[in-house]
């Protein structure tokens, strides 16, 4: 299962080739033909590199940007987002971005470490991790629960106000 190659395929290259920056540097093999999950670019950038190559996978594939939760709130961004996708072909795209729970009180967005309603560190974290929902991403293995840890957010670097 590609959960447990990107970490073991990571650990085989690095025991072969050793530590090859952007390559072999990590605990986890970026999955398929997608950028690179540290790579600081926007999403329209993103959907532009990504796009030529989904038409390769013969076992399907998924074209997902990674989004702050308030982002979601902005439907005209949505909007724009699946139209620019279609544009370009993309036959699945998926949105990812934090639902964050706390246990005690049920407050939801984004909690990095205590909920800023209560101050309660016991929070339920939704995150798409390989294509499925997980209530925990710490429940997958150590690759997965890195690669989730440096995931940027394409939003940070999109102006929606135009396609790059």
């Amino acid at each position: 299962m590609a959960e447990n190659l990107c970490r073991t395929y990571a650990k085989a290259l690095k025991g072969e080739f050793g530590v090859i920056p952007r390559v072999t540097d990590r605990e986890y093999i970026t999955n398929s033909h997608h950028v690179p999950v540290w790579q600081k670019v926007s999403i329209y950038k993103k959907l532009q590199l990504e796009a030529p190559f989904c038409k390769y996978p013969t076992g399907g594939c998924i074209t997902y940007v990674e989004l702050e939760s308030s982002v979601m709130q902005n439907e005209k961004a949505i909007e724009d987002i699946i139209d620019y996708a279609m544009s370009l072909d993309i036959p699945y795209l998926a949105f990812n971005f934090p639902i964050d729970t706390c246990l005690k009180c049920g407050y939801q967005g984004e909690i990095n470490y205590n909920c800023p309603k209560c101050g309660n560190t016991e929070i339920q974290r939704l995150r798409r991790v390989t294509g499925y929902l997980s209530e925990d991403y710490r429940n997958f293995n150590e690759g997965k629960i890195a690669e989730v840890l440096d995931r940027v957010k394409h939003s940070e670097y999109t102006d929606f106000t135009k396609q790059e």
